[in-house]
């Protein structure tokens, strides 16, 4: 894999996981469409912070209300 493939599936990680069944024309678009490879750069980022998110409410859950760590 060349050094600008990984950087690719690096960006469309999350929506190849999304939809698998479309790999080949995701790999497409973001070749071709700097507008779509910037559109999934986003999504990555979106659902990087969501799980961060969902990381967080777990933890906080975890450590319950009126604790001194709670937010």
């Amino acid at each position: 894999m060349k050094t600008g493939d990984s950087a690719m599936v690096e960006r469309i990680r999350s929506l190849l996981a999304q939809f698998p069944e479309d790999e080949a024309a995701i790999r497409k678009l973001v070749a071709r469409d700097a507008r779509f490879s910037a559109l999934c750069d986003e999504y990555r980022k979106v659902v990087d912070l969501i799980s961060d998110f969902e990381a967080q409410v777990k933890l906080l859950k975890e450590v319950g209300p009126g604790s001194k760590n709670s937010c």
